[in-house]
């Protein structure tokens, strides 16, 4: 090994101590009281995580735990999802909300309970599902919808093929 691999391979693990020692800046242990915690979600890159409540309640707490927002929507808060950036989804009792990093309201759109949200790395983009509409949303708004058109779910299938078979025709007998 030459003098030169060797100051590369130090090089390499002393920032691999500062990335992952709380003594250097890195993560460190935290903690924070939440009551009635119904999701959560982490950003991509692991530097931002976001809470959301039953009461309406959510939080957002940077990757120190230092607490970055903290606000209340008046409906319980049912799926999140939070981008690099810190733009926000939320699947709401009665429809989704789209929220900017200072938590600022950028698009909402009222519906039926959302359960699922999902958002992109970059948050130029998030979809929202209810059990009948799928929506496409971004910082300026409702882009598209669309409605999901459910024949039966899997128990309806199955519970139908178990069941006995019924007939109007009368048996014929065989004249033996």
């Amino acid at each position: 090994m030459n003098f030169k691999k060797i100051v590369v391979v130090m090089g390499c693990t002393l920032m691999a101590i500062v990335l992952v020692s709380p003594s250097f800046g890195g993560p460190s242990e935290w903690s924070y009281r939440i009551s009635l915690l119904s999701t959560s979600a982490l950003s991509d890159d692991g530097e931002l995580f976001l809470v959301g409540c039953e009461n309406g309640e959510y939080f957002v707490f940077d990757r120190y735990g230092n607490l970055m927002v903290n606000r209340t929507f008046e409906q319980k808060i049912y799926a999140v999802d939070i981008a690099e950036n810190g733009n926000m989804i939320f699947g709401l009792d009665n429809g989704f909300v789209f929220v900017d990093g200072d938590g600022e309201i950028k698009s909402k759109e009222f519906t039926e309970p959302v359960f699922s949200v999902s958002i992109t790395r970059n948050g130029s983009f998030a979809v929202a599902g209810t059990r009948k509409e799928i929506f496409l949303i971004n910082p300026m708004g409702l882009r598209w919808k669309s409605e999901i058109m459910i024949e039966s779910t899997p128990e309806e299938r199955s519970s139908s093929a178990s069941a006995p078979a019924t007939s109007s025709i009368p048996a014929m007998s065989s004249g033996v």
